[in-house]
């Protein structure tokens, strides 16, 4: 089959997804979610890694690839999951395969395709988990997970990331396995030493304007000279700059990719291309004052430069991080799971800060509705789905049944991952207070989350998301105007549009 035709596939599938508007399917619960995350898998060396877990005599053994988690904490979650089972079911925790979530799709796509057995369960990321569904790769669940989770999940997971794993006939492929939001970390203890008081002006729960921000790390940085950099973020030319930072930077500003969120969804090639607009070019501007400084020729006014380095143009999820968690920057914008280890006895432990993303532009002063004001942060998700090819598939099944609902599988992850449930009353609840460093900062996950905003998912995306990595790259890089880069990437997505449309 040509490009062009499995493309074709996938978009149909696609559309077959209810398009009500992000805000609408989680308003009532208080808690947005979005699409898949980006970030790599950390510290991976490649393969399946390491394994934990012992069948015993007559048993079976269900091989989970997901997260790279060191031996004790998969020896953890599994014990949450085994005691949901049968005596005879064990689960092994494997790495990802490869560094990035890059290579894991490349190699599950080889698993797949190949006809292998292993591992029983993959954890692609959403954002390329609906290919799987429409080459009929993965397992239907509808036909073998039992009515009652198939209806918990109904009701209690993210209506969006489940379009991510069903067919156009309602039919589910995966279960959610954790949602993402991203937020600013800060050296609480540098910012109070400076000055500042965040508990008092209510950091958590209001944030800041960007340029408040700025002028913040900017002080904080001429405050203490041992420390080279500012503010660091991922900006390298990737997955991560399209559909989360400079996705929260523009919407920050009141600007959209395609008109707002009621078509981030689609129709492909029947929805407007907004890129070239003033939010975009203020988000621009900003990150050049930012890295370049305030003589830079489009530096934004009003607003602190040099207070982030040009290396992070070239920095993704961790080489952002390590300069912060090392105590040699003020602050970086990253996944809770981060705070995990910047949070931890032997980093920050307590002196670590978080705060929603800052805004551009105040809350209903946007360009559209659902862009502006305090943590528009990108939301991000990871799916398990069971391998067809499985000696084991039932059991497989039952490991998935074993995640539903379970209350502490769920708190088991967050407090020693920092990884978000996709139940979505667990964040309003009291069930994660008080278990682990990312507890510490609950509010700002509960401001952010019904304001998080996802990737434009389409089967455009993939070549859409390219397009503006580069053209957004290149800008930060002063290799071209805000104007000029914008004009080039409202071109390149129209021409996409147009070939993919529906």
């Amino acid at each position: 089959m040509s490009d062009s035709n499995e493309q074709q596939r996938v978009e149909s599938s696609v559309n077959g997804f209810s398009r009500r508007q992000f805000v609408e399917s989680v308003g009532a619960t208080g808690i947005a979610a979005g699409l898949a995350g980006c970030s790599g898998n950390s510290g991976n060396s490649g393969g399946e890694g390491t394994t934990v877990g012992n069948s015993g005599d007559g048993g079976v053994t269900i091989t989970w690839n997901t997260h790279d988690y060191d031996d004790d904490e998969k020896e953890a979650i599994s014990e949450t999951l085994e005691a949901e089972l049968p005596d005879n079911i064990t689960v092994e925790l494997a790495d990802q395969p490869g560094e990035t979530t890059d290579d894991t799709q490349s190699q599950y796509n080889q698993w797949l395709s190949s006809g292998r057995s292993t591992p029983d369960i993959i954890t692609p990321d959403t954002a390329w988990s609906i290919p799987y569904v429409v080459r009929g790769q993965v397992l239907n669940l509808s036909e073998h997970m039992s009515q009652e989770s198939l209806d918990y999940m109904q009701e209690n997971y993210v209506e969006q990331l489940r379009g991510t794993m069903t067919d156009r006939d309602g039919n589910l492929f995966g279960v959610q396995y954790n949602t993402d939001i991203a937020g600013i970390q800060y050296r609480k203890d540098l910012v109070e030493d400076a000055g500042y008081d965040p508990e008092g002006e209510n950091w958590m729960t209001e944030g800041m304007s960007w340029q408040d921000f700025s002028q913040m790390i900017a002080d904080v940085l001429e405050q203490n000279s041992d420390i080279d950099y500012g503010f660091t973020f991922q900006g390298s030319a990737y997955e991560g700059l399209s559909c989360c930072n400079y996705n929260e930077w523009m919407t920050s500003f009141g600007g959209a990719y395609f008109g707002g969120r009621d078509n981030l969804f689609g129709p492909v090639g029947d929805r407007p291309v907004t890129v070239d607009e003033e939010p975009h070019y203020q988000a621009l501007r900003m990150i050049r004052t930012f890295i370049h400084g305030e003589d830079d020729e489009h530096a934004l006014d009003g607003f602190a430069g040099d207070i982030s380095p040009s290396a992070t143009l070239q920095w993704a999820e961790d080489t952002s991080l390590q300069p912060f968690v090392d105590g040699n920057a003020i602050a970086n914008r990253n996944w809770p799971t981060t705070w995990t280890t910047s949070g931890a006895e032997d980093a920050h432990g307590e002196d670590l800060g978080v705060m929603p993303i800052p805004y551009g532009v105040p809350d209903g002063e946007g360009e559209y509705e659902g862009t502006g004001g305090v943590g528009r942060s990108f939301v991000g998700g990871w799916t398990c789905m069971v391998n067809p090819n499985s000696e084991n598939v039932e059991e497989a099944v039952q490991v998935l049944e074993a995640m539903v609902g379970n209350e502490e599988f769920r708190t088991t992850l967050f407090e020693l991952t920092g990884t978000l449930p996709p139940d979505i009353s667990l964040l309003e609840s009291d069930a994660l207070e008080g278990i682990g460093p990312v507890s510490r900062y609950l509010d700002v996950l509960r401001t952010t989350a019904p304001r998080a905003i996802p990737r434009a998912a389409t089967v455009a995306w993939g070549p859409e998301s390219s397009q503006i990595s580069q053209e957004v790259n290149s800008c930060l890089n002063q290799e071209k105007s805000p104007e000029q880069a914008m004009s080039n990437l409202k071109s390149s997505i129209e021409d996409i549009e147009a070939e993919l449309s529906e």
